[in-house]
């Protein structure tokens, strides 16, 4: 869980800064 939720939150940042 703690894994998926970490990797929601890179995804989200990836899309603000692309």
């Amino acid at each position: 869980m703690k894994d998926k939720v970490k990797l929601l939150i890179f995804t989200v940042c990836c899309l603000f800064i692309c």
